[in-house]
């Protein structure tokens, strides 16, 4: 009796095929989560730049950023940490603008074998229009409005 030649083989490339299969698996799970993570962090930039635009100077402006991006990530597990939030307010004044940059150290748990959890620091950036019709300070309590005058 004369036996296949072929026989085993498929047995053979599903057992290295698997591995392969699964890793590449875990890989664009790995991505899809980073990216996720990384635009969550741009929403709740968005959120603290838009809410920071509104404000009337910049020390407030600031506080309502910090404010707004809090409240965008309450209740977030991927954060390890407490936000780091930056308000750049050097072009404060009506037509300019406010960025406000929002940065966390992400803990992508899950992801790894054995408990190894993969942490990476990521930033989210946003930058908001301030309208050029308001009214906001221009320094000594006073207010400006687009022309820079009182």
């Amino acid at each position: 009796m004369r036996r296949d030649r072929q026989a085993g083989n498929m047995s053979l490339e599903l057992a290295i095929m698997t591995p392969v299969l699964i890793s590449l698996f875990l890989l664009l799970v790995a991505a899809g989560r980073i990216i996720d993570v990384k635009s969550r962090l741009e929403g709740a930039a968005r959120d603290g730049s838009r809410a920071a635009a509104v404000a009337r100077d910049p020390g407030t402006a600031a506080e309502l950023a910090v404010t707004a991006v809090e409240d965008t990530m309450e209740g977030t597990s991927w954060c390890t940490d407490t936000p780091e939030v930056t308000t750049d307010v050097g072009d404060w004044g009506p037509g300019g603008h406010v960025t406000v940059t929002v940065t966390c150290d992400t803990n992508l748990a899950g992801l790894g074998l054995a408990g190894v959890a993969p942490r990476l620091m990521r930033t989210g950036r946003a930058t908001s229009p301030i309208d050029t019709y308001r009214r906001t300070e221009c320094g000594g309590g006073r207010l400006c409005d687009v022309a820079g005058g009182e």
